[in-house]
Protein backbone atom coordinates (compact mmCIF):
# COMPACT_ATOMS: atom_id res chain seq x y z
CA UNK A 1 0.00 0.00 0.00
CA UNK A 2 1.48 3.58 -0.73
CA UNK A 3 1.75 6.24 0.99
CA UNK A 4 -0.80 8.14 -0.07
CA UNK A 5 -3.26 5.23 0.42
CA UNK A 6 -2.05 4.92 3.90
CA UNK A 7 -2.48 8.67 4.28
CA UNK A 8 -6.06 8.87 2.75
CA UNK A 9 -7.36 5.88 4.53
CA UNK A 10 -6.09 7.09 8.26
CA UNK A 11 -7.50 10.49 7.73
CA UNK A 12 -10.87 8.93 6.71
CA UNK A 13 -10.82 6.35 9.97
CA UNK A 14 -10.15 9.77 12.48
CA UNK A 15 -12.73 11.66 10.14
CA UNK A 16 -15.52 8.64 10.59
CA UNK A 17 -14.78 8.37 14.18
CA UNK A 18 -15.43 12.36 14.87
CA UNK A 19 -18.43 12.46 12.57
CA UNK A 20 -19.52 8.99 14.60
CA UNK A 21 -18.66 10.26 17.60
CA UNK A 22 -19.89 14.26 17.40
CA UNK A 23 -23.27 13.37 15.54
CA UNK A 24 -24.01 10.15 14.88
CA UNK A 25 -24.26 8.62 18.49
CA UNK A 26 -26.80 10.75 19.43
CA UNK A 27 -29.24 8.77 16.69
CA UNK A 28 -29.41 5.59 18.36
CA UNK A 29 -32.47 3.24 17.56
CA UNK A 30 -33.30 -0.31 18.96
CA UNK A 31 -29.62 -0.21 20.64
CA UNK A 32 -27.82 0.17 17.43
CA UNK A 33 -26.46 3.84 16.00
CA UNK A 34 -25.31 4.48 12.45
CA UNK A 35 -21.63 3.48 12.47
CA UNK A 36 -19.74 5.61 9.38
CA UNK A 37 -16.65 3.96 11.26
CA UNK A 38 -17.86 0.81 9.33
CA UNK A 39 -18.37 1.99 5.96
CA UNK A 40 -14.77 3.09 5.94
CA UNK A 41 -13.38 -0.18 6.85
CA UNK A 42 -15.77 -2.08 4.78
CA UNK A 43 -14.33 0.15 1.59
CA UNK A 44 -11.00 -0.55 2.99
CA UNK A 45 -11.54 -4.18 2.37
CA UNK A 46 -12.87 -4.50 -0.98
CA UNK A 47 -10.54 -1.69 -2.29
CA UNK A 48 -7.69 -3.59 -1.05
CA UNK A 49 -8.67 -7.53 0.34
CA UNK A 50 -8.77 -9.05 3.27
CA UNK A 51 -5.77 -8.29 5.11
CA UNK A 52 -6.16 -4.94 4.26
CA UNK A 53 -9.60 -4.74 5.63
CA UNK A 54 -8.61 -6.26 8.73
CA UNK A 55 -5.98 -4.08 9.24
CA UNK A 56 -7.37 -0.69 8.80
CA UNK A 57 -10.02 -2.45 10.74
CA UNK A 58 -8.37 -3.37 13.85
CA UNK A 59 -6.46 -0.02 13.47
CA UNK A 60 -9.87 2.22 13.40
CA UNK A 61 -11.15 -0.33 16.41
CA UNK A 62 -8.54 0.76 18.65
CA UNK A 63 -9.45 4.64 17.68
CA UNK A 64 -12.97 4.05 18.76
CA UNK A 65 -12.19 1.72 21.58
CA UNK A 66 -9.46 4.77 23.15
CA UNK A 67 -12.45 7.69 21.59
CA UNK A 68 -14.52 8.51 24.72
CA UNK A 69 -17.01 7.73 25.46
CA UNK A 70 -15.68 4.16 25.22
CA UNK A 71 -18.29 1.52 25.38
CA UNK A 72 -16.54 -1.07 27.64
CA UNK A 73 -13.72 -3.51 27.33
CA UNK A 74 -10.87 -2.03 25.40
CA UNK A 75 -10.06 -4.27 22.42
CA UNK A 76 -13.16 -5.63 21.83
CA UNK A 77 -13.84 -2.86 18.95
CA UNK A 78 -10.64 -3.66 17.63
CA UNK A 79 -11.82 -7.48 17.33
CA UNK A 80 -15.58 -6.19 15.78
CA UNK A 81 -13.95 -3.86 13.20
CA UNK A 82 -11.11 -6.35 12.57
CA UNK A 83 -13.44 -8.92 11.83
CA UNK A 84 -16.09 -6.50 9.36
CA UNK A 85 -12.84 -5.77 7.38
CA UNK A 86 -11.50 -9.20 7.11
CA UNK A 87 -15.34 -10.26 5.55
CA UNK A 88 -15.50 -7.65 3.58
CA UNK A 89 -12.27 -8.08 2.10
CA UNK A 90 -13.68 -11.30 0.73
CA UNK A 91 -15.35 -9.91 -2.13
CA UNK A 92 -12.18 -8.11 -3.40
CA UNK A 93 -10.73 -9.27 -6.92
CA UNK A 94 -7.21 -8.33 -7.96
CA UNK A 95 -6.88 -7.24 -10.98
CA UNK A 96 -10.76 -7.80 -11.20
CA UNK A 97 -13.04 -4.82 -12.82
CA UNK A 98 -13.05 -2.68 -9.40
CA UNK A 99 -14.80 0.53 -11.25
CA UNK A 100 -17.43 -1.44 -12.41
CA UNK A 101 -18.09 -3.42 -8.86
CA UNK A 102 -21.76 -3.15 -8.31
CA UNK A 103 -22.73 -1.23 -5.06
CA UNK A 104 -25.50 -4.01 -3.69
CA UNK A 105 -21.95 -5.89 -3.41
CA UNK A 106 -20.71 -3.55 -1.26
CA UNK A 107 -23.41 -2.72 0.42
CA UNK A 108 -24.01 -6.19 1.28
CA UNK A 109 -20.39 -6.61 2.60
CA UNK A 110 -21.16 -3.83 5.33
CA UNK A 111 -24.27 -4.65 6.32
CA UNK A 112 -22.68 -8.30 7.16
CA UNK A 113 -20.05 -6.43 8.23
CA UNK A 114 -22.17 -4.32 10.60
CA UNK A 115 -23.73 -7.36 11.51
CA UNK A 116 -20.97 -8.96 12.72
CA UNK A 117 -20.21 -6.28 15.09
CA UNK A 118 -23.10 -5.82 16.86
CA UNK A 119 -22.80 -9.92 17.33
CA UNK A 120 -18.90 -9.55 18.91
CA UNK A 121 -20.47 -6.62 20.65
CA UNK A 122 -23.17 -8.80 22.11
CA UNK A 123 -20.94 -11.85 22.82
CA UNK A 124 -18.95 -9.84 25.36
CA UNK A 125 -22.24 -8.51 26.70
CA UNK A 126 -21.64 -4.88 25.87
CA UNK A 127 -25.14 -4.60 25.25
CA UNK A 128 -26.88 -6.53 28.26
CA UNK A 129 -30.70 -7.71 26.75
CA UNK A 130 -32.17 -10.83 26.07
CA UNK A 131 -32.64 -12.79 22.46
CA UNK A 132 -34.68 -11.03 20.88
CA UNK A 133 -33.32 -7.44 21.55
CA UNK A 134 -30.20 -8.86 20.57
CA UNK A 135 -31.53 -10.12 17.47
CA UNK A 136 -33.18 -6.55 16.87
CA UNK A 137 -30.43 -4.70 17.03
CA UNK A 138 -28.68 -6.65 14.58
CA UNK A 139 -31.30 -5.86 12.53
CA UNK A 140 -31.05 -2.21 12.81
CA UNK A 141 -27.47 -2.29 12.20
CA UNK A 142 -27.63 -3.82 9.36
CA UNK A 143 -30.61 -1.37 8.20
CA UNK A 144 -28.42 1.40 8.84
CA UNK A 145 -25.33 -0.22 7.18
CA UNK A 146 -27.78 -0.51 4.04
CA UNK A 147 -29.20 2.58 4.21
CA UNK A 148 -25.80 4.81 4.46
CA UNK A 149 -23.78 1.93 2.04
CA UNK A 150 -25.85 3.09 -1.04
CA UNK A 151 -25.01 6.77 0.00
CA UNK A 152 -21.36 6.68 1.07
CA UNK A 153 -19.52 3.18 -0.67
CA UNK A 154 -19.62 4.60 -3.49
CA UNK A 155 -18.31 8.23 -3.03
CA UNK A 156 -15.63 6.09 -1.00
CA UNK A 157 -15.17 3.78 -3.90
CA UNK A 158 -14.36 6.70 -6.31
CA UNK A 159 -12.12 8.43 -4.18
CA UNK A 160 -9.97 5.50 -3.60
CA UNK A 161 -10.12 5.24 -7.80
CA UNK A 162 -8.74 8.79 -7.81
CA UNK A 163 -5.96 8.19 -5.59
CA UNK A 164 -5.17 5.08 -6.74
CA UNK A 165 -5.11 6.34 -10.89
CA UNK A 166 -2.76 9.45 -9.79
CA UNK A 167 0.04 7.43 -8.34
CA UNK A 168 2.96 6.72 -10.93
Amino acid sequence: MTASRVALTAALVVLAEVVDVALLDRLSVAGAAPDLLVLVVAAAGLAGGSVRGATVGLCAGLLADLTPPAPGLLGVGAVAYGVAGAVAGRWYRPGGRRAERPVVLAVAATAAAAVLMTAVHLLFALVRDGVGQALGTCAVAALFAVVMGLAVLPALSALDRRVTEELP
